[in-house]
């Protein structure tokens, strides 16, 4: 009685297992026990029968390991006497540093009255486990567990036979987190297993699907131009035919103001073709980015213009050429399109001949244009925006013959002297400077100007015939289209005029005396 009233349970189950013993185990336990079954089993076989008779869901075979968890001994109460194993459960955790924690506890079988607790090690060590039920520790609690570090481990699953990546890295940041790199070698549904401390973490195994290796050669983008209109709707296709990858398009376009502008990627025709939708609504630079699986595609970013929209009348051109110039020369104009919009140039030069056009886009809005007649006479140039005229177009131009006067020579004895009243001659060779008026211009010191016939030989070269009427030094000036040729002007000397009513023949060559044949004579002069 002693025992009893200290409490010594060892003592006390003692004498309840000799009590079941001698007064229990030897009757019929159940309904179903036959007298024939009590007298061939022992008790202790009994007893295990019992139990299984009031424990159906449990697999209790022995009364060693099945009972050591506790689950069969909570459910036996639990169906000996609904209600007396009620009471909740409590788990306090410590860990080394002596910290307590209460962990999460769920009731996981109503049958059983089993209890699933969890908790998460935040370190290496000893953690002490306090378990109590009703408010009283439970038999053996406190518990000690050992925590060590958890080993991480990945391996894959694939969709065909054999080994699923390769290259496998597992990068371990010494901040309680990893880096995982692995090379897929097979194509198709791939399934990445994580486990820490040999369970996997939420979420896993993860779904990954891998695609066909990626070939951005195959992108091709069409309909994005370089210059687009503003406030107008935008489309343009990303073509990925045999591009391989997860064929994901995406697209960033980035206005004038460093914002980002709204777009919509939306499929295509066909399953390979994406198409980008968006609308510019201010003017200036763009750039739009596109990538395909992550991976800008080639030519990315792409630069755009917006440009207001089309207005010819805004259009300007200006420039010499519009207005004349000379034959075999370049006659420049320049044309300003800035604020006009979007629209194409269209350029002719009519007149006398076909000239060659060329066109130099300045990147600034203007462009520089050249043409080059080769005959003069009126030209007419035609300047479109959009397929309409511009202000002023067409422009009317006056080519001028072309010419060289450093290519025209003078030649002849009336260039260094001349005796006055006498007509001094020269030529003048413009056969090799082209086609321009030949002026020229003779004047002495004193003012006096001699009188001048220039005469057209036809051929390029003239011949010069000049009267001076007074002895001096006069100047000649020669000009070729307005222009001095070489070595003009130059200085010409005019003699006086010579008087022979002085000068007197005589002798027999004269006087016919004395002259025979074949007999040789003479006279004299005397001036």
């Amino acid at each position: 009685s002693k025992a009893i009233v200290d409490g010594n349970l060892k003592l006390i189950l003692g004498l309840i297992w000799t009590l079941i013993l001698h007064y229990s185990i030897s009757m019929p336990m159940w309904d179903e026990e036959e007298d024939e079954e009590v007298k061939q089993k022992t008790p202790k076989q009994r007893l295990l029968g019992w139990i299984q008779n009031k424990l159906p869901q449990l697999p209790v075979t022995n009364f060693s390991r099945d009972w050591q968890s506790g689950r069969a001994l909570g459910a036996l109460v639990d169906s000996c006497a609904p209600g007396a194993g009620l009471g909740d459960v409590e788990v306090i955790i410590q860990d080394p540093n002596g910290k307590k924690d209460t962990a999460d506890v769920q009731l996981e079988d109503k049958g059983s009255s089993t209890y699933r607790c969890t908790y998460k090690p935040t370190m290496e060590g000893v953690y002490t486990i306090f378990i109590t039920f009703a408010g009283c520790q439970i038999p053996k609690s406190p518990y000690t567990v050992t925590i060590g570090q958890a080993k991480l481990d990945v391996n894959f699953t694939g969709p065909a036979k054999g080994y699923a990546v390769k290259d496998l890295d597992i990068i371990d940041n010494l901040e309680n987190s990893y880096t995982v790199k692995y090379t897929s070698v097979q194509q198709g549904n791939l399934g990445v297993n994580v486990t820490y401390g040999g369970d996997h973490i939420p979420k896993s195994p993860f779904p990954v699907g891998i695609a066909p290796t990626l070939d951005l050669s195959k992108i091709k983008v069409s309909g994005l131009g370089d210059k687009v209109e503003v406030g107008k709707d935008q489309e343009f296709t990303v073509k990925s035919k045999a591009a391989g990858g997860q064929g994901k398009v995406a697209t960033k376009i980035t206005g004038p103001s460093n914002k980002s502008v709204p777009c919509k990627v939306e499929p295509g025709l066909s399953p390979d073709n994406s198409t980008v939708k968006f609308i510019p609504r201010e003017e200036g630079p763009y750039e739009v980015d596109v990538t395909y699986d992550g991976v800008p595609v080639p030519g990315s970013p792409f630069p755009v213009e917006a440009v207001p929209p089309t207005n010819p009348s805004k259009v300007k051109a200006f420039g010499p050429g519009l207005k004349g110039g000379n034959v075999g020369a370049p006659a420049p104009f320049t044309i300003d399109s800035k604020g006009a919009g979007q629209g194409g140039l269209g350029l002719t030069v009519e007149g006398p001949c076909e000239a060659k056009i060329e066109c130099l886009d300045n990147g600034d809005g203007t462009c520089s244009v050249n043409y080059l007649p080769t005959q003069h006479g009126e030209y007419n140039i035609n300047i479109l925006f959009a397929d309409k005229h511009i202000p002023g177009s067409p422009f009317k131009a006056k080519i001028e013959p072309c010419f060289d006067p450093t290519k025209v020579t003078c030649s002849g004895p009336g260039l260094k002297q001349a005796q006055v009243g006498q007509a001094g001659t020269f030529n003048v060779d413009c056969s090799n400077a082209g086609s321009a008026e030949l002026t020229i211009e003779i004047i002495s010191d004193s003012g006096m100007q001699a009188e001048v016939h220039i005469q057209d030989n036809g051929d390029g070269t003239y011949t010069i015939t000049y009267i001076a009427l007074y002895p001096g030094i006069y100047t000649i000036t020669i000009k070729y289209g307005g222009q001095m040729v070489p070595n003009f002007p130059s200085k010409l000397q005019v003699k006086p005029a010579v008087d022979t009513s002085g000068v007197k023949f005589y002798g027999p060559g004269v006087e016919g005396k004395g002259v025979f044949r074949e007999a040789t004579t003479g006279f004299n002069v005397d001036a």
